[in-house]
């Protein structure tokens, strides 16, 4: 920086976040460049003061990087002269917490905001993120590998023609009412590192994820229409009528612990078999959470709300980020106050990875914002530019250590 006036400017802009790319980039190589150490203490100091810093440094991410950085600031304070030793520890170690997790933020910010940041990884070898691609299963058993077929159609049943659309999606049409048969189950399926979006037979739309399943008719009954899942999916509802009625055609999504009642609406079920708890997040309209075994505990959700189902019959209703909560389905990685292990076990379906771990890593919270488009290796570096955790990749295998 030129001068102190420049650098107390820059300094404020980057901690309020009001920096755009190209004045973030200068402040950061100005950071890492080691001049204006003293000066820089000094507004840290000074921000450690602010209603904003209050809160930052509550922040277990920030706890984390306190806890890991405890040597080198240490060492740091032993270093200055003694005018600066009278600052307290955990003030200097804040200090130096907050600039750590604001380094890692930026680089965040930087690698995902500007094109012309280039973000060099430090692996052997890379993984790919997922595709569109899925297995569908047909009523008589016959299996497509839908990655593996050009457009057009690939099957008929019961009147209904089931085809693939220019940009990869699954649709159904009813060509002959006449013609439908019920009980046409069919089985979609992703694989890890797989993701794709199907149009039922009554319109409505669904996005699969990565690992999961959805099991549907290629007809609806007349009286309601059910589908099954296991993993998760993001389900916009068309809105359909009981025949000869004014009433609205129910949708049903069940899961091996519970069942969601719908009209016409739009929300993400979050049902992996491998995690604890079942979570169901209403974006419009509203929906109806039943536990499969305990049909009397249902609640009602209304738009921004997530319904937690644990232990089978115990639901809880929160106020949820529904940016964070869809979005998987909007291309996005967000982590709100994560520990590593949700977060890698995400990464693990996205990526189609083994996770393997070496040492205590536990207790170790992230918050932060990364494209789904990225390859794994440059996740990992932004993961690890905390210092909280480092990655090896060997093959499809990650190993994460402290």
């Amino acid at each position: 920086m030129d001068n102190l006036d420049q650098l107390r400017a820059s300094f404020f802009k980057y901690v309020n976040h009001q920096a755009d790319i190209e004045e973030a980039r200068l402040f950061l190589e100005h950071l890492k460049s080691g001049k204006d150490q003293e000066e820089l203490l000094s507004l840290i100091e000074e921000c450690l003061d602010s209603p904003v810093a209050e809160e930052v440094t509550v922040m277990p991410e920030v706890l984390a990087a306190l806890d890991h950085s405890y040597n080198a600031v240490k060492s740091r304070i032993n270093a200055l002269p003694k005018k600066r030793k009278l600052f307290s520890f955990p003030r200097i170690a804040a200090a130096a917490a907050i600039l750590l997790v604001t380094t890692a933020g930026l680089l965040f910010y930087l690698a995902n905001s500007a094109p012309g940041i280039q973000d060099t990884s430090t692996y052997a070898n890379d993984v790919s993120p997922a595709q569109n691609g899925a297995t569908l299963i047909l009523a008589n058993g016959k299996k497509i590998r839908l990655s593996e077929v050009s457009k057009g159609e690939l099957a008929k049943e019961g009147g209904v023609i089931i085809s693939k659309t220019a940009d990869g999606q699954l649709v159904y049409h009813i060509q002959n009412q006449e013609k439908q048969t019920g009980n046409q189950i069919n089985t979609l399926s992703t694989q890890n590192g797989e993701t794709y979006m199907v149009v039922l037979p009554d319109q409505s739309k669904v996005w699969l994820n990565a690992g999961s399943t959805l099991k549907y008719p290629s007809k609806f009954s007349e009286k309601e229409r059910v589908v099954q899942l296991t993993g998760e999916a993001y389900f916009e509802i068309a809105k359909a009528k009981l025949p000869h009625s004014r009433l609205a055609l129910p949708f049903s999504v069940q899961t091996t612990s519970q069942t969601v009642e719908v009209l016409g609406t739009h929300f993400n079920v979050n049902a992996y078999a491998d995690q604890p708890d079942t979570r169901t997040t209403l974006l419009e309209g509203s929906v109806h959470i039943a536990p499969q075994f305990a049909k009397d505990k249902g609640v009602m959700l209304v738009p921004g709300q997530q319904s937690v189902l644990k232990d089978k019959d115990r639901i809880a209703v929160r106020e949820i980020n529904l940016n964070k909560a869809i979005a998987w389905k909007n291309g996005k990685f967000v982590f709100d106050n994560e520990s590593i292990e949700d977060i890698m076990q995400e990464l693990s379906r996205w990526y189609d990875v083994e996770i393997k771990y070496q040492g205590d890593v536990s207790n170790r919270i992230f918050t932060g914002s990364m494209s789904r488009k990225m390859g794994l290796a440059a996740i990992l570096t932004k993961i690890s530019y905390t210092e909280a955790v480092h990655f090896k990749i060997e093959g499809r295998r990650v190993t994460v250590m402290p």
